[in-house]
């Protein structure tokens, strides 16, 4: 197999590689999928779906053979998959390698994968749902038939994989890719493989499944190619077998984030996000008082006489002989939210403003109950896929202000 060589690996040089890869499709997207699956390859992650991202962009040939582990190597190893771009941002791996996610009383094991406290993320966000308006009836209903689906192939796939909860991924910086042995490498591509007979009795067999599975045909939205994956993965996360009558599961990784993308898209579309989002960031803080009261936190409460202001979430605490904890909940709020970009960024400055005049009537009733407390400001933010950012000059930020990156550091 010859690969164009690159520096950057462009999406157009991704797809130059497409005719090499139209009789190996089925192969590399079960491969993809199995390697996965292996802890050594959790920093891996965005080769894994550049690799799919390039299988998915041609039209199978058949008859269908198996990908030569040369060739798998090779593509995984080298530009334009691997390129010196792609290599400057594998990160070490945030957060355990699977978790697991409770909805509608049944524990599902995920593999978060890309975006840290993924799962922790699916689960504020689909406690959520119970916050919908009536009106929401149907969407509600369209966004657990997706939970549920993707959930339960998460957890077959994880648990066929030999997976169990909690388990801690291993970073190791470099080209080098694991590929396991023959046999193991056969039962891992097995294990993200589901043909009729395993949905048939839970869901009616595939055709369930059809909405989503990558489509044949040209899909109508746009690649943004300024991010170095395709983002449109979220919203199709199966792929059809061309050679037999299965589902390839190609990113079992990215499953937990799927879940919260169709979640949101729906929500976006039948505009409720507001009502959404306003639950999970209750859910949020709710979680997060917890945790203060285990640090021996005394809530405020009512003694600050502190009236609502917005949308926004917080709680006061008081510890230490003159300290005070404001604790603020800073999630997306799904302006703009574009469905085919879950993974755009976003200007929340607006948000962060309203925040900080939040911050300073925190501070004024503070002083008015002891003039000589100091407020440590700990906001929380919680992306749940959009990377938000603030003008920090617009915004007002006050110096004695923390920003925890995500639930699970907090």
């Amino acid at each position: 197999m010859r690969l164009p060589g690159s520096r950057r690996g462009t999406p157009r040089e991704l797809a130059r590689l497409g005719p090499q890869l139209r009789s190996v499709t089925d192969s590399l997207l079960l491969s993809a999928g199995a390697l996965q699956l292996l802890p050594d390859n959790a920093t891996k992650w965005l080769r894994f779906a550049r690799l799919v991202e390039a299988t998915r962009a041609v039209r199978p040939a058949l008859p269908q053979r198996t990908a030569a582990i040369a060739d798998l190597e090779a593509l995984l190893t080298g530009p334009p998959i691997a390129s010196d771009h792609v290599l400057d941002h594998e990160d070490p791996f945030e957060g355990p390698f699977t978790a697991p996610v409770l909805f509608d009383d049944t524990e599902y094991l995920t593999v978060p994968g890309a975006i840290a406290d993924a799962a922790t993320v699916c689960q504020f966000l689909l406690g959520a749902l119970d916050a919908l308006p009536t009106e929401a009836r149907t969407a509600r209903e369209l966004m657990c038939r997706d939970a549920v689906r993707l959930l339960w192939i998460s957890d077959t796939v994880a648990r066929r994989g030999g997976l169990e909860r909690w388990q801690a991924p291993t970073y190791e910086k470099g080209r080098s890719v694991h590929i396991p042995a023959e046999e193991d490498r056969q039962r891992l591509e097995a294990a993200v493989y589901l043909d009729d007979s395993d949905l048939e009795h839970q869901f009616g067999g595939i055709e369930s499944f059809t909405d989503l599975c990558w489509p044949e045909r040209r899909t109508r939205w746009r690649r943004d190619r300024a991010c170095l994956t395709d983002d449109r993965a979220l919203v199709y996360p199966l792929s059809r077998a061309s050679s037999s009558n299965g589902l390839i599961v190609p990113s079992p990784n990215q499953l937990a984030l799927s879940v919260v993308h169709r979640v949101a898209a729906r929500a976006v579309a039948n505009g409720v996000h507001h009502h959404l989002m306003s639950a999970f960031e209750r859910a949020v803080l709710a979680d997060a008082e917890r945790i203060c009261r285990q640090m021996s936190w005394t809530p405020l409460g009512s003694s600050l006489a502190l009236a609502p202001f917005g949308n926004i979430q917080d709680a006061v605490f008081a510890f230490d002989a003159d300290k005070f904890a404001h604790v603020v909940v800073f999630a997306d709020d799904l302006h703009g939210y574009e469905t085919a970009r879950p993974l755009a960024a976003t200007d929340s400055t607006t948000r962060m403003q309203s925040i900080s005049k939040r911050m300073k009537q925190v501070r004024d009733a503070v002083a008015s109950l002891d003039p000589e407390g100091e407020v440590l400001h700990l906001v929380l933010t919680v992306p749940i896929g959009r990377s938000m950012h603030a003008d920090p000059i617009r915004a007002r930020a006050n110096r004695r202000l923390w920003v925890v990156p995500s639930v699970g550091p907090f």
